[in-house]
């Protein structure tokens, strides 16, 4: 808490870059802003807590920062949504014999990803994208769905909302990975005003012990 955003020189380049490419008002704006601003920023800021929820809390919190932590929101799904992952995981390696290429990298008959695998990998395909989605896991479209996410969503974007795509499960395997450069998803959909609202949730406990915290 309290201290300067280590990520605030960062911010600045990038915003230089962004706004020769993307027009005012995109919902990147507001998370620039405010630590350039403010030039300090801690989880408190940003967290909220499921079972103390105060709505307009967590819209004044988007509008400000661009994001939220809701601690709890997916808590009930995420144990469900675990199984899901990992039996579609054991099913798609089992299915690589039957891969086909694709640009990106090879997709099992299942709908998952592989790409390249770094070279101390036990095979030269390591799983990017499962093919785990709203319409094959229950408890993973309940998640979307959520009254309470729904709650916020609607603070954040009003009423008219739409379940956009089909979910996407990242998958990170133990020495696997790869580098995503900074990028805006928004820049992709080009919807009007603030775009789409989407959540982010681990399944598994992470930490630096581990080196397991990011899709990176």
């Amino acid at each position: 808490p309290n201290k300067k955003c280590v990520g605030a020189d960062n911010c600045r380049n990038m915003l230089r870059r962004l706004t020769r490419l993307v027009p005012p008002g995109k919902t990147w704006m507001p998370v620039f802003r405010s630590c350039m601003s403010t030039g300090s920023l801690s989880i408190r800021d940003l967290e909220v807590h499921v079972e103390q929820l105060d709505v307009k809390k967590t819209g004044d919190i988007y509008r400000e920062h661009g994001c939220l932590v809701v601690r709890g929101l997916n808590l009930k799904y995420v144990a469900d949504i675990n199984k899901a992952v990992e039996l579609q995981a054991k099913q798609s390696i089992e299915l690589l014999p039957q891969k086909k290429q694709i640009p990106e990298g090879w997709l099992t008959p299942d709908g998952t990803l592989f790409i390249p695998a770094p070279d101390e990998s036990s095979r030269k395909e390591q799983i990017m994208v499962l093919g785990v989605d709203y319409f094959t896991s229950a408890s993973l479209l309940a998640a979307s769905i959520d009254k309470a996410c729904l709650d916020i969503v609607e603070e954040i974007i009003g009423p008219n909302i739409e379940l956009f795509g089909k979910g996407q499960i990242l998958y990170k395997e133990p020495s696997g990975g790869h580098a995503k450069f900074m990028h805006q998803d928004s820049a992709y959909f080009e919807f009007a005003k603030d775009g789409p609202v989407g959540t982010l949730n681990y399944c598994i406990d992470t930490n630096l012990s581990l080196n397991n915290g990011t899709a990176y």
